[in-house]
């Protein structure tokens, strides 16, 4: 039964025969309580919290509409259904002063008081669906925020101000602590070559949904994000709060992913761990350190879970390498030549960092710092700097490929060069011709996704300042106008609806999760007047600042 009723009258054979006459079994309708007077049901009101009071309006110590105003004033929000033999205009207007849902003149009708409840109980069920329907839209939104949030942080785009938000459950951000996962899928650019947009797309949600129910089968505070197609970052809270380490199994549960994921899907996939928890600020460089740990074991074929944690020292101070430590290079040797044979990693990294945002003149620089890369590794095997140069093409062809600058001609070009290349030399021209191409796409495609790529990282870095289409225009090097009209093409939405709804959302987000003031957020999300930041606000969310907070406080209690 979804309904709780009490009954209110002093006469105690009218209780009886209400409670008995009435199929409240039928309607969905459960007496929780009854009570002879307005002081008893007060009680009983706060024991139970009814949904429906059916009350007399006559008794002892407390009347109806004594009752009906307490009721309100303590703010219980249920529907009373009054009882009465009078028809004293006065007790009439004092009850819908008061909110009385409706009333039954004495001697009561019993048919007409089975209608009246069973269209309250109605209406107070669509209230509750209404309520439910609301909690969980905001408990998404809420979710959206925290992951953007997070997604903003890993990818170094953090605001300065995101110190001072708090976690759903009022906890400062600045307080979390996390242990930080990536999930990576084993060759994905090789096992993707043979996928269309919808089977990667099938294949990636398949998998996000085992990692998701991977989490919940562990009941922790974790937040799974997608970072690119075939890699998630998994981020477990620890919370200073609570004295239970959730951090405890974490590298045997990590092994369990890696097994769990490969034999339920099939795909195998490799995992880097750091397993000291780290604050919000740190971070961009621990995701960075365990996605290149991942790919560095990958290229070694060695173990699937791989710990990215600093050394620890021992009671002696000599370094303790019992912990799993990153402590030899991707082919197992020692750490005396890791470094140098690992530094393709920053090279291969800033180079995709400046095809993102469309830095064309940078991107010359890459190529030579790949020559100079390249004369440093001249000392290695040749098996050993061939699988270098092997894995640097297939990370290049997976990240042109997400950013969608490598049409699929060309890239069925670069798999056939890969597999009739006989050396050193053929791995070089095609790392030559990857490059080149990347460039010259990233020239051409100057109306296309990585333009977009590039104003949205700009969009999200200014968000808190009067931006303009001429500013992020003369950013990009194009026209006012034409930049206009590929950013509708391209986005959906001008460039000003585009705008706003980033606003709006960081606003939601700031709301919600910090106790800043109405006229801060306005400041930071790019509104200099609190009355204009609110008419926006009330036009796309449909109520004031002031008041979707009252509402999201009112939900999470």
């Amino acid at each position: 039964m979804d309904i709780k009723a009490m009954i209110v009258d002093d006469e105690v054979h009218i209780l009886k025969n209400l409670s008995m006459v009435i199929p409240w079994a039928e309607l969905g309708i459960e007496i929780v309580a009854l009570a002879k007077n307005g002081v008893e049901a007060l009680e009983q009101a706060e024991v139970h919290q009814p949904d429906l009071i059916l009350s007399d309006i006559r008794m002892p110590m407390l009347d109806g509409i004594g009752l009906l105003q307490q009721l309100r004033e303590q703010n219980h929000q249920c529907e009373v259904i009054l009882l009465t033999g009078f028809t004293d205009f006065e007790y009439t207007r004092s009850a819908i002063r008061y909110g009385v849902k409706d009333y039954i003149v004495k001697p009561i009708n019993y048919q007409e008081l089975h209608e009246v409840i069973e269209r309250i109980a109605g209406q107070i069920r669509s209230r509750k669906q209404e309520h439910v329907s609301e909690m969980r839209k905001w408990r998404e939104m809420n979710e959206m925020a925290y992951q953007k949030l997070l997604f903003d942080a890993l990818m170094g785009l953090s605001n300065p101000e995101s110190r001072y938000l708090f976690d759903e459950k009022g906890m400062a951000i600045e307080q979390l602590r996390f242990i930080l996962f990536v999930v990576d899928v084993d060759e994905y650019a090789q096992q993707a070559r043979h996928w269309d947009e919808r089977e990667r797309k099938v294949w990636n949600f398949a998998i996000h949904n085992v990692l998701l129910d991977l989490i919940e089968e562990r009941e922790i505070e974790a937040t799974l994000l997608q970072m690119r197609e075939g890699e998630w970052c998994i981020l477990v809270e620890q919370r200073e709060d609570r004295g239970l380490r959730q951090s405890d199994g974490m590298i045997a549960w990590a092994e369990d992913i890696s097994y769990i994921v490969e034999h339920t899907l099939g795909f195998a996939v490799s995992i880097g761990v750091h397993e000291q928890a780290v604050g919000i600020s740190e971070l961009p460089p621990v995701y960075q350190q365990a996605k290149k740990t991942v790919h560095l074991h990958l290229m070694s074929k060695g173990s699937k879970v791989n710990v990215t944690a600093p050394k620890r020292t021992g009671a002696s101070g000599e370094t303790d390498k019992s912990d799993h430590t990153d402590d030899t290079n991707p082919f197992g040797e020692t750490t005396e030549t890791s470094e140098t044979e690992a530094s393709w990693w920053p090279v291969l990294e800033e180079f995709v960092s400046r095809l993102k945002r469309n830095d064309v003149s940078n991107m010359q620089q890459s190529l030579h710092d790949l020559q100079v890369y390249l004369q440093s590794i001249s000392h290695l095997s040749l098996v050993r700097a061939e699988r270098i140069l092997q894995y640097f093409v297939l990370h290049l062809v997976r990240e042109m490929r997400d950013m969608k600058i490598l049409s699929a001609e060309q890239e069925e070009r670069v798999w056939s060069k890969l597999e009739h290349s006989r050396g050193l030399k053929d791995l070089l021209l095609l790392i030559q011709y990857l490059m080149e191409s990347s460039i010259e796409e990233s020239v051409k495609k100057k109306t296309s996704e990585v333009l977009m790529i590039a104003a949205k990282e700009y969009i999200q870095r200014n968000l808190g300042r009067d931006l303009g289409i001429d500013e992020v225009a003369g950013f990009l090097e194009i026209s006012s106008s034409y930049f206009s009209l590929i950013f509708k093409q391209h986005v959906g939405e001008t460039f000003v609806e585009y705008v706003t709804r980033e606003r709006m959302e960081r606003a939601l987000s700031l709301l919600v999760m910090s106790n800043k003031s109405i006229t801060e957020i306005s400041r930071e999300v790019g509104y200099r007047e609190r009355r204009y930041f609110t008419k926006v606000f009330q036009k796309c969310v449909g109520m004031t600042p002031s008041e979707y907070r009252e509402k999201a406080i009112a939900n999470a209690k």
